[in-house]
């Protein structure tokens, strides 16, 4: 069954073993931080599920790869130092078994997908596959990850239509080789030109081959663009069955390898956008796997960001199940309150003043009963806050008084279950209900931009 709520994430820790020279910006730290950027964030720690993967067999590379050319790949495996298959692709003892980690992330994910047993999958792996042709090894690729991903939906699973979108700086060309002839898949790349690989022909293409040169610091309004102009539209009009994504970063403003300039809000944008359509066409299955990004720093930030798109409960979410419960809440409120005076005219004078802080709690607990207060914090450790707080920042920028106290009394009822209950009887909380939950997310400490502007009001 699917877990909707969940991703999956598959690496191998020989993909942290190849390596190629010293300081080449092709290096295991990619991935050492993409990792640690994903577990050190916790709203992210329901989320994923990381997974191991397995080696891709020589049956499963041929589908896109030469015989030959696989043969000579293994067979150059050296058995220590580094040898030269390529002039940007080298090989220690264990690149291969990276290689192979890198594709076989591909089959575990299509496998899981397809079967259902969740919706989205990122392959955090290196090295890249995008520049690998059929024949020859190319720009840090030595296989076509992406490419033995898709081959082995139409294959095995019998897939009849396959999207794969490529916005890594660099034109996937390896990967456009590969499906040039096969309309069951939609190509579809953004790049810099001129960039490397040069050469790369803009016109001329089937239908199923779509490219998106971009010129040098086009920035992130051209980028959005074409992918609201081109990418999506063809997605809709091609209805694929799943969707790959070949996630390249090295777009980003701190990429010294690219002049693109496009930033972590970009990569989420798309990767929304590509996961609507998936959600309409294609049973939400959206594959990802990681290509280049080169600054280790604005990778990590890149990746997570795209990550956190993937995720359904992120995509999608618009208003936290919690705030329905706290207009419910709202809507008692008249017919308590009229209750509650009905209840205080048949009380002498001497009940009213001897017990008017009992009528009040009671009344309070009625209102705001600590079930409440507990699946405000269970909604909150299932990630349903996160971009509802974001969204919600410029609801309260200008705090009313009303709105300044239902904030506060967020973040008591956060700390702790009964001993703030007396600030529940104020008003502010029913009144202003986003108020109360950007407060609540801000005491847990997912939200500290919110709380510091907070705090100067």
């Amino acid at each position: 069954m699917t877990n909707s709520n969940t991703i999956n994430i598959y690496t191998h820790s020989d993909c942290l073993k190849h390596k190629m020279e010293k300081n080449h910006p092709e290096a295991p730290t990619r991935l050492i931080a993409c990792k640690q950027a994903l577990q050190a964030d916790l709203s992210l720690a329901n989320q994923l599920r990381w997974k191991n993967a397995p080696k891709a067999t020589k049956a499963q590379l041929a589908r896109v790869h030469d015989k030959t050319y696989i043969d000579r790949t293994f067979a150059l495996s050296p058995r220590e130092g580094i040898i030269k298959k390529d002039i940007d692709a080298k090989m220690n003892p264990y690149t291969l078994s990276a290689a192979l980690s890198a594709a076989g992330a591909q089959i575990a994910a299509v496998k899981d997908v397809i079967n259902g047993k969740t919706k989205r999958a990122f392959c955090l792996v290196r090295p890249p596959g995008h520049h690998a042709s059929q024949n020859k090894a190319a720009g840090f690729s030595f296989f076509n990850n992406v490419a033995v991903g898709a081959a082995h939906a139409l294959n095995a699973f019998k897939l009849k239509r396959i999207a794969i979108i490529d916005f890594d700086v660099h034109h996937g060309d390896g990967t456009e080789k590969i499906f040039y002839k096969d309309p069951r898949v939609l190509f579809w790349s953004s790049f810099q030109h001129p960039h490397y690989p040069h050469g790369t022909k803009l016109d001329g293409h089937p239908s199923h081959i779509n490219l998106a040169p971009l010129n040098a610091n086009s920035g992130s309004n051209e980028f959005r663009k074409r992918v609201e102009t081109q990418l999506i539209p063809s997605l809709i009009a091609f209805k694929p069955e799943c969707i790959f994504i070949s996630a390249g970063f090295d777009a980003h403003k701190d990429d010294k390898l690219s002049s693109i300039n496009l930033n972590e809000e970009d990569y989420a944008f798309v990767t929304k956008e590509i996961c609507k359509v998936a959600d309409k066409f294609a049973k939400g299955r959206v594959i990802s796997t990681l290509e280049g990004g080169y600054n280790v720093k604005a990778l990590a930030a890149s990746v997570k960001s795209h990550v956190k798109a993937m995720v359904p409960k992120f995509e999608h979410s618009l208003t936290p199940p919690i705030l329905s419960q706290v207009k419910k809440v709202k809507t008692l409120i008249p017919s308590l309150l009229i209750s509650t005076l009905a209840m205080a005219t048949q009380l002498s004078r001497f009940a009213l003043v001897a017990f008017p802080s009992t009528l009040l709690l009671n009344f309070c607990m009625v209102l705001f009963p600590l079930d409440l207060i507990r699946t405000c914090r269970n909604q909150f450790k299932t990630q349903q806050h996160e971009n509802y707080c974001l969204k919600t920042e410029k609801d309260i920028k200008h705090l009313t008084q009303s709105q300044s106290e239902a904030f506060t009394i967020g973040r008591k009822a956060a700390q702790s279950y009964t001993a703030h209950l007396g600030s529940f009887f104020s008003w502010s909380a029913y009144r202003s209900p986003k108020a109360f939950y950007a407060g609540f997310a801000a005491s847990e400490g997912q939200n500290k931009v919110l709380m510091s502007r907070i705090k100067k009001k």
